[in-house]
């Protein structure tokens, strides 16, 4: 037979129920595969679409194309009519193949299927499946490879996984690998707990062993047995295995079946009724996590009682689908056996993705861990993660990612470069940004934690800056080695190159309340993705000019714990390019900090800088709660463009009577280029005396280089010397 000749089968099978009144048979389609794999064969009823769900096809059409020849019909239909038990009636359904999931330019290709239910003349999403071929297997033209994932995962299951990669991880990567780290200060031993069914806190006494760290969700109304003064004594005798969650023992077991003899538990390991417990633990944060050998993170248990052992699913609109793979029938006739299951993508995009509420609905159900605010540091900060997912195990170390399926970096629903490489956060994002020596490599990535972790839950509001401390200490030491490679720009202003002869002899990089003195001006171009409630919190957290002073307390759950995507606010930075040079010098900052670590709370701050404020005619809307320029036009020498917005951090300022009053507004930086406009920030005078001011927003460059530019009224375009608390 020649390489086009098609041999159509039709098997003697009786349809499943409920594809009767469709005429369905089973067809089969017999093609001579040749030893060099071709490309997909498609057509017009299964073409990728880049719209979904606009171009859907329906069983029927799939039963009148696939016996024309098509492959990547033939294999759905055979593969849809195998799942057809599980999905009722395939007449109610409706499907579309994405167009990113065939990677055009880059091998391998994927097959993945997005199924719609006709409800009202509307299609709802009901899932993603995907069709594949295991490890080992000749190549399908069709499909990329994939390993089957058990539905159930058990203690054998997850360790021998656990291990599989450990031990390449140790083998192969050298950034992973650590020094033998001093124990944390207390510590759970579980060496005994097969014997006695008991483990021991224990005070490490600078002792150096390898230990595993457990990142989990408390829950709403955490039942959990947590280390306090009073039960101190009673920990250290023995804690029996079954008075604790189920998380925790899960956890316990996999650290001892590991040969690992070491867990660092945070509610059984800090005094939680003691302050300065708390907070000399808190500050030690980076240096847990940092010098762990694995953390165990229970991404799929919103509390202490979901544990780590469970059936796996994968999300759906209004369901939970099982992750069980079903073979192919006929598919072998392409040379490789395929297979067909729900998609495995929500674990991946669940990890990957930047920012949260990309994923509210889905991540509040299938990855809650994921959307708590102390998690952050402690996903980035340990050297290896292994994160049991509600779909599979992943695992995230300072050299790889990698899943139980095996798709994890080749995925293409990713967001990545033209070049392939990955653009998400991760432990290997921050590596690669330390070793570049390059500050504003390193702040580039600052500003991206900063978006994500406003989107993050915290329990307690004033756990903010607590909550991101040791990413700050761990930045801090970043910046600390960056600094003998900093490059300005050899435009620099001169009492910035006075800065720079004099960066030798200063100390450590100073942190300011969620910000950085190094680089300061960048730090200070924040500015809130609101919603019509934002404002500043009602007690004293931060400066103004920080960011931690806004409520940006995300609520992915509704009332009843239902998923809402509403949010308070999140944080934005203006990521400019670096032709911009700063216009403003920093006489004196500082942050008052009560407590023992010197990244967490503070009780005040003041900033005071030198630089241009231009005083600005401004007209406040108060119906639209929007404010304007009142676009006189006047020679000032500073231009703003005609869509250029001033974004405000509250969306209740406090303005005077008059509609039309001026604003001053402090220049940060101005480009290098005379034809673009400068950016800074709003400030309101206080009641002091003196020039006391408040950051009130950002004054932020709009994206249109078309815009007509006018000249605005500054009254006072001066520079003058100012206090920003």
């Amino acid at each position: 037979m020649t390489q086009n000749a098609h041999n159509l089968l039709l098997s003697n099978k009786s349809p499943p129920s409920g594809d009767e009144d469709l005429g369905v048979r089973s067809t089969l389609i017999h093609a001579t595969i040749t030893t060099k794999v071709q490309m997909f064969d498609t057509c017009s009823t299964c073409v990728p679409q880049t719209s979904i769900p606009s171009g859907c096809f329906s069983v029927s059409d799939l039963v009148q194309s696939a016996p024309k020849g098509c492959r990547t019909c033939s294999v759905m239909l055979s593969g849809l009519r195998t799942l057809v038990a599980h999905l009722e009636d395939l007449s109610l359904f409706e499907f579309a193949i994405e167009h990113a999931s065939f990677r055009e330019y880059q091998d391998p290709l994927f097959l993945r299927i997005h199924m719609y239910s006709l409800e009202n003349n509307k299609s709802l999403s009901q899932g993603i499946l995907e069709i594949y071929t295991r490890p080992g297997t000749p190549p399908s033209s069709l499909c990329h490879e994939a390993r089957n994932v058990t539905p159930d995962l058990s203690l054998d299951t997850a360790v021998a996984q656990i291990t599989e990669w450990m031990t390449a991880c140790r083998a192969n990567h050298n950034a992973c690998n650590k020094r033998l780290p001093i124990l944390p200060s207390r510590i759970l031993d579980v060496a005994s707990v097969d014997k006695t069914g008991e483990i021991y806190l224990v005070n490490s006494s600078g002792k150096r062993s390898e230990y595993v760290t457990l990142s989990h969700c408390w829950g709403k109304n955490p039942n959990i047995i947590t280390t306090t003064t009073h039960n101190i004594a009673q920990m250290e005798s023995g804690i029996a295995l079954p008075e604790l969650s189920q998380t925790f023992q899960d956890a316990i077991r996999i650290t001892n079946a590991l040969k690992i003899r070491y867990i660092w538990i945070d509610s059984l390991c800090i005094l939680q009724d003691c302050k300065t417990d708390w907070e000399r633990h808190s500050s030690q944060m980076a240096d847990i996590y940092s010098n762990s050998i694995l953390n165990i993170a229970a991404t799929s248990s919103p509390n202490g009682e979901g544990g780590l052992f469970n059936q796996r699913w994968t999300p759906g609109n209004s369901s939970q689908h099982s992750i069980q793979s079903f073979e192919v029938p006929g598919s072998q006739d392409f040379g490789s056996l395929h297979y067909i299951r729900y998609s495995l993508i929500r674990a991946h995009q669940d990890l990957a993705f930047n920012q949260v509420y990309n994923f509210a609905c889905d991540t509040v159900t299938s990855a809650p861990l994921l959307t708590r605010g102390w998690v952050l540091q402690e996903r980035l900060l340990s050297p290896r993660t292994v994160n049991f997912h509600t779909s599979e195990m992943t695992w995230d170390c300072e050299s790889q990612f990698t899943c139980e399926c095996g798709v994890f970096e080749i995925d293409p629903c990713l967001p990545r470069t033209h070049l392939g490489k990955h653009q998400w956060l991760s432990k290997r994002s921050l590596t690669e940004a330390a070793a570049t020596k390059a500050v504003q490599r390193i702040m580039y990535r600052w500003h991206q934690l900063i978006e994500q972790y406003s989107t993050l839950h915290l329990t307690k509001d004033t756990d903010v800056l607590p909550a991101f401390s040791g990413v700050a200490s761990h930045f801090g030491k970043l910046l600390e080695s960056a600094e003998k490679h900093c490059d300005y720009g050899s435009k620099s202003p001169s009492w910035l190159t006075y800065q720079k002869t004099r960066m030798e002899a200063k100390p450590p990089p100073q942190y300011l309340a969620g910000l950085w003195r190094e680089c300061l001006w960048r730090n200070l171009l924040w500015y809130v993705h609101a919603t019509e409630t934002t404002k500043r919190t009602d007690f004293y957290r931060a400066p103004t000019w920080s960011w931690a002073s806004i409520d940006f307390h995300s609520s992915l759950l509704g009332p009843q714990g239902g998923c809402s995507e509403e949010h308070d606010a999140s944080i934005k930075y203006i990521h400019g390019s670096f032709d911009e040079e700063p216009h403003f010098q920093v006489i004196y900052a500082e942050c008052s900090v009560p407590g023992n670590n010197k990244f967490g709370e503070v009780s005040g701050g003041s900033l005071h800088v030198r630089g241009w404020i231009l005083e600005v005619p401004m007209i406040w809307d108060r119906n639209s709660s929007t404010i304007e320029f009142s676009q006189e036009p006047v020679n000032t020498g500073f231009k703003f463009h005609a869509r250029d917005c001033i974004l405000l951090d509250s969306k209740t300022p406090s303005f005077p009577h008059s509609e039309e009053f001026l604003l001053p507004v402090l220049v940060l930086g101005i480009s290098s280029n005379p034809d673009k406009p400068f950016r800074g920030i709003v400030l309101q005078r206080t009641d002091a005396p003196g020039e006391q001011y408040t950051r009130i927003g950002c004054y932020m460059i709009g994206n249109d280089p078309d815009a007509a530019t006018f000249q605005i009224q500054a009254t006072k375009s001066e520079v003058r010397e100012i206090e920003v608390i």
